[in-house]
């Protein structure tokens, strides 16, 4: 909560990877890179609360260029900015198997 969190480079996740049920809230997230992976901005493998965020100018690589939501989770995102986010799919939110509450 409350982080500025921007330039970094990952296979996944490229400012926040996530397994968890936490919140995520309050942070700007901006100009991170995956590098062939999936969530530029924030890979969330839970059924987090992500709320409240900024998420810009992250490049997900393949999947999720903002948020790459994986598996069978149901994370509950809301009131969040994101834009300017790129990805093959999804460049701002990219859910598999299942949709976010």
């Amino acid at each position: 909560m409350n982080n500025v969190i921007w330039n970094n480079d990952s296979w996944a996740g490229g400012g926040i990877f996530y397994g968890g049920n936490g919140t995520i809230t309050n942070n700007t997230v901006t100009g991170n890179h995956v590098s062939g992976g999936h969530g530029g901005g924030i890979y969330c493998g839970g059924d987090a609360t992500i709320t409240s965020n900024i998420i810009r100018w992250n490049d997900g690589g393949e999947l999720g260029g903002g948020i790459h939501c994986s598996g069978f989770h149901k994370p509950l995102i809301t009131n969040n900015i994101i834009s300017r986010n790129t990805a093959w799919g999804g460049g701002g939110i990219y859910c598999e198997h299942k949709n976010p509450k």
